[in-house]
């Protein structure tokens, strides 16, 4: 801390957030938390960082919903079950491997209530059947709210979170304000 017109300053990051708890489906927001697992992953791998950019940048940069079913293929090591439309032993296994980016967030704290799994569409595995439209049947939509997504922003924004791939983060999340998409009034 130092000490500013009277006023003590300190270096923590204050996070804001409207109607913080309730969830809502997130829309390509979720592909917030699949860029940090796609990360975590690579680095579980003991490989870069940014070992899966060739799909993360993509994602992220042009929101391509192809790509992000390419992630979450890469970090659960669970791409749709062809033909399969039953809950049994099978659908589960691959169920708890499709949970790669919700376990990581729990260990993080960041979960809370949210559902983050499943593939934003269209997407790579084509339309919505098989274990893919089983498990949205069964669970429902992604679900995020945005007290946690304000700290899994702040943690990437500080450093806290993967400090190594900071930069990385910043330079795929930054658009120009006056990107020809904006409207001044």
């Amino acid at each position: 801390s130092a000490e500013g017109n009277g006023q003590e300053v300190t270096n923590r990051w204050r996070r804001g957030s409207y109607d913080q708890n309730r969830l809502a489906y997130p829309a390509s927001c979720v592909k917030l938390t699949y860029m940090v697992s796609a990360v975590q992953w690579c680095l579980s791998q003991q490989m870069k960082f940014n070992c899966l950019d060739q799909h993360v940048r993509p994602m992220i940069m042009v929101s391509s919903n192809l790509e992000t079913g390419v992630v979450v293929d890469y970090v659960s090591g669970a791409p749709n079950l062809a033909h399969h439309q039953t809950a049994d032993s099978t659908f589960y296994q691959w169920l708890s491997k499709r949970n790669y980016t919700q376990d990581w967030m729990m260990r993080r704290g960041l979960l809370e209530e949210q559902v983050v799994w499943h593939k934003t569409y269209p997407t790579n595995s084509g339309v919505l059947l098989d274990a893919e439209g089983l498990a949205r049947e069964m669970f429902g939509d992604n679900l995020m709210n945005t007290k946690c997504t304000a700290s899994l922003m702040a943690e990437i924004v500080s450093g806290q979170l993967f400090p190594e791939a900071r930069q990385y983060f910043l330079d795929m999340l930054y658009h120009p304000l006056d990107n020809g998409y904006t409207t001044y009034g």
